[in-house]
């Protein structure tokens, strides 16, 4: 297991006996991303700086510095093939880096502000990043030149993935929606709305069929990915570890944890309707219906 934290010191982990492995040492600033490379032969760590590191897992040494950004990395990958890594930083670019040298092969440049997510088609053909500039775009891998711009966000893009086939992308924004797009025109297939807060996470079902989505307001839904509609169930994470597990619409509540009455809010009715939350905001608490 790889952790880092904000004094730029990032450790690896025996998950077997919690023993600590090695400790990289290098970083001098908050790191903000670590990941592992496909094979789990490599780590990569990036900071506050602009600078990734690569390790090596089995001996905790440093392998390559990539320099070249000059402000915050925030997003890091590798391809699924482990020959190139991919960053996003603070100062608007995106840069493909060779996994074996550390050598910088292409910049990614167009978007306006900073990127905030990043990865790489399951093909390795095409990488995919979203900025709060609104925007997402498609790149060429290879070649470094962006294919696409996928525009209707209101506000800045959060996170991305690619569909497993690589024929969608799925966007996630802080403007409380997410959104599907057809990789090879561009185009907006559907726009998932029921998140009333920043969708800070979204990834798809092996097979592609679902999504899934994690948002600042508590929830994690579920969609489907050819209709773009709801599915059941909607996990709702309230205050003092308590839950509650709401249909697609949020209209009926399945399952919740013993104190999560205190914050759903009931007015017990009889096909166990929400009728309003947060039950403190109204008087007494709600005694839980059977």
């Amino acid at each position: 297991m790889l952790t880092a934290d904000e004094n730029g010191t990032a450790r690896v982990w025996d998950v077997t006996t919690g023993q600590q492995l090695h400790q990289l040492t290098g970083h001098n600033r908050a790191i903000n991303a670590i990941t592992y490379s496909p094979d789990n032969t490599r780590m990569l760590t990036a900071d506050e700086n602009g600078t990734a590191r690569v390790w090596d897992v089995t001996t905790g040494q440093q392998l390559h510095q990539l320099t070249g950004h000059n402000r915050a990395i925030n997003a890091i990958t590798y391809s699924p093939d482990n020959t190139r890594i991919v960053t996003g930083s603070d100062d608007n670019t995106a840069r493909i880096w060779d996994a074996t040298t550390g050598q910088q092969l292409h910049q990614l440049t167009g978007h306006n502000r900073a990127i905030n997510a990043i990865t790489y088609s399951p093909d390795n053909t095409r990488i995919v990043t979203g900025s709060d500039d609104n925007t997402a775009r498609i790149w060429d891998a290879t070649t470094g030149q962006q294919l696409h711009q996928l525009t209707g966000h209101k506000r800045g893009v959060r996170s991305v993935a690619w569909s497993p086939d690589g024929t969608r992308v799925l966007t996630g924004s802080n403007d409380g929606t997410a959104r599907i797009w057809d990789a090879t025109t561009g185009q907006q297939l559907h726009q998932l709305t029921g998140h009333n807060d920043w969708v800070k996470s979204v990834a798809w079902s092996p097979d592609g069929t679902r999504v899934l989505t994690g948002s600042d307001d508590g929830t994690a839904r579920t969609w489907d990915a050819t209709t773009g509609q709801p599915l059941s169930p909607v996990v709702v994470l309230l205050p003092d570890g308590n839950f509650a597990v709401f249909d697609g619409q949020r209209s009926k509540v399945i399952e919740c944890s013993e104190g999560a009455w205190r914050w759903i809010g009931w007015n017990v009715v009889g096909d166990r309707g929400v009728d309003r939350l947060p039950a403190e905001a109204f008087g007494p608490l709600p005694v839980r219906p059977d």
